[in-house]
């Protein structure tokens, strides 16, 4: 399992949806260690999502629930979970034909919140499958995230057919969680060209090593083989999105340079410091949008990406 690295969508799920809380009836009675911390509500949603009983024979002895005892499952991998607001998980087990399958379903309260851990697991180098918004296919491992819920699948088979049982297994449980596979929004602020394929983060904490610019989204550009690394802070308003840019402003001031950068038709800045490097920046809308690594001649970029913000 990978280390962790460090526009809520809407909430889509069966039941009482994406960690919920009410008074639903609990689920089936459970063999195995169900958490009491798990409400009865959340283990009923989670359990519609598990794949069809008629394909697939569940190790039903193996089903567990974990909440903040989550790392009693994934030990050092737990903090970066809870540290995009982790609900719950459903951990089953299955047998096909050879194949031992683990089933993970991680449900993470909100669809930003999905595609942050599944985004920090993932890499633009793993092989893409369109299951969920947006899945991969990786060493007996198929990975997706759909609406609130992060879906992990693993296992092993002497016959080395495993990954059409992977496929499988995600499709039917795709098919549960039924909507849910739009991106998030803020994605599509980002301007194509030179953009690394699969690179865009959800960063809930400290984007940057910056408390203030939380929450951002992050994606990798390359230009002339040198990469560039474009952060949009998303402020609630134009008000809050021009107050980060100003705490930026005095970062740059305190810890290197920064002087204001002419000719683009709205107010940048550029910095330097020991620890981002180089930078242009600026407000725009509900964002503070910061460069880092800029190209020699950014202009063309830095105008297209302000014109498709939103102000």
């Amino acid at each position: 399992m990978k280390t962790l690295w460090l526009a809520l969508l809407i909430n889509i799920a069966l039941g009482a949806g994406c960690g919920a809380h009410g008074l639903l009836a609990a689920g089936p009675q459970q063999s195995g260690s169900p958490s009491p911390t798990v409400p009865p509500a959340t283990q009923e949603s989670l359990l519609k999502l598990l794949p069809d009983r008629a394909k697939f024979a569940a190790t039903t002895s193996t089903r567990r629930f974990y909440a903040a005892d989550l790392y009693e499952y994934i030990d050092g991998e737990a903090a970066g979970y809870h540290a995009y607001d982790f609900v719950a998980l459903l951990n089953q087990a299955y047998k096909v034909q050879d194949a031992d399958v683990t089933v993970d379903i991680y449900d993470m309260g909100a669809p930003t919140n999905a595609f942050g851990v599944y985004a920090a697991e993932c890499s633009p180098e793993n092989h893409f499958v369109e299951i969920g918004a947006e899945g991969y296919l990786g060493d007996s491992a198929l990975n997706f995230w759909q609406g609130c819920y992060y879906v992990k699948l693993s296992g092993t088979d002497p016959k080395g057919n495993l990954n059409p049982v992977l496929e499988s297994f995600a499709r039917n449980i795709s098919d549960h969680i039924h909507g849910g596979k739009t991106l998030p929004a803020a994605l599509a602020l980002f301007p194509a060209e030179h953009l690394v394929a699969h690179s865009q983060k959800f960063l809930k904490q400290s984007p940057l090593g910056h408390d203030f610019l939380a929450p951002a989204y992050k994606a990798t550009y390359v230009w002339d083989g040198k990469e560039s690394t474009l952060v949009l802070s998303q402020a609630k308003d134009a008000k809050e999105a021009q107050t980060r840019l100003e705490e930026l402003r005095k970062h740059f001031g305190r810890f290197g340079k920064v002087a204001s950068l002419n000719g683009l038709g709205f107010d940048t800045w550029r910095g330097s410091s020991p620890y981002e490097g180089n930078a242009i920046f600026f407000a725009q809308g509900q964002y503070a949008a910061i460069l880092i690594s800029p190209p020699a001649n950014p202009e063309g970029f830095l105008k297209g990406l302000h014109a498709g913000i939103p102000e």
